[in-house]
């Protein structure tokens, strides 16, 4: 019993060892709170400065990605055009050969805007029919005569002659005109 009693005083009144362990423990305790705290607030300043430079980064890597896309791009762009084969060349020449230059102009600048080859756009019926219509215009054009308003000499009059269809005029004509004027005096 002499130690429950024991117990009981000793629970009521704490021993100066026991408190000063307690308030020890207590001050570490806020210290470490404290150094926390600082801790927060300074990684919270370097938060905010890492953010900044990470989306620096950031960006200077979305930048540097699209540049590297474009360059991969275009290198395939050159491969595919280094890699035209010599007999693709030949069918095309071959296949354009009975194009005036200015279709053979007309089709590359369909292939180029169909995205294909210009032996793939021969065979694309809108660039058939292109071809067909420039063809029926340039025929049309060259059947119908322009209009002038010179007469030929043949259907002038020697009366109505100048001196300028004199000088024009073959040596036929000119005998033909001589004797007139001889016939006219």
């Amino acid at each position: 019993m002499e130690n429950e009693k024991e117990l009981e005083e000793v629970s009521q009144n704490p021993s100066e060892e026991e408190t000063s362990a307690e308030e020890t423990s207590e001050q570490e305790d806020s210290k470490e709170t404290s150094k926390l705290e600082d801790q927060t607030s300074n990684k919270g300043e370097l938060a905010s400065k890492y953010t900044e430079q990470e989306k620096q980064l950031f960006e200077r890597a979305k930048k540097a990605e699209a540049k590297v896309k474009l360059l991969e791009h275009l290198e395939k762009k050159v491969e595919k055009s280094a890699e035209t084969p010599v007999e693709d060349i030949a069918r095309t020449v071959h296949a354009l050969k009975d194009y005036s230059a200015e279709e053979v102009g007309t089709i590359f600048q369909q292939a180029k805007a169909l995205g294909v080859s210009p032996l793939e756009a021969l065979k694309n019926e809108d660039v058939d029919l292109l071809i067909q219509a420039k063809r029926e215009k340039v025929a049309k054009s060259s059947k119908t005569p322009e209009p002038t308003n010179r007469q030929s000499m043949e259907e002038k009059q020697f009366s109505e002659w100048r001196m300028g269809d004199i000088e024009n005029s073959n040596i036929d004509k000119l005998s033909e005109y001589y004797k007139w004027m001889k016939s006219q005096e």
